[in-house]
């Protein structure tokens, strides 16, 4: 036995989870690099979220910490872009947030996404 505690269930709970929306993008790299953004597929996804602190934007390099932030712990997966795939856009209390940091705790069973607030 490994010791490592899966934590899912507690992330599925629902005294600390709630459910949210994700814009998912299905384009890609068209002709010469030019980027084709497709069309938009809608998710649901369930997991806990809050507001980010600053141990969470330490996460994220220097220039990209002044932006307001939510952090989302899930069982499902969440992208962040990576030159192939357009980052996914996570749609929560009436705001727009772009993924921009995504960690698979696959040992415990849940991924850590950071998002920034979108500019609207």
């Amino acid at each position: 036995m490994s010791g490592l505690v899966n934590v899912s269930d507690v992330v599925n709970d629902p005294q600390f989870s709630q459910t949210f929306s994700v814009k998912r993008f299905t384009g890609n790299f068209a002709n010469e690099g030019e980027y084709d953004r497709g069309s938009v597929v809608t998710l649901t996804r369930y997991g806990s979220i809050q507001p980010a602190n600053q141990d969470d934007l330490n996460l994220l390099p220097e220039g990209q910490r002044d932006g307001k932030y939510i952090k989302v712990y899930t069982v499902q997966e969440i992208r962040k872009g990576d030159g192939t795939v357009e980052s996914d856009q996570i749609l929560w209390d009436g705001r727009e947030y772009r993924v921009t940091f995504t960690k698979l705790y696959k040992d415990y069973g849940y991924y850590f996404v950071i998002a920034e607030e979108s500019n609207q």
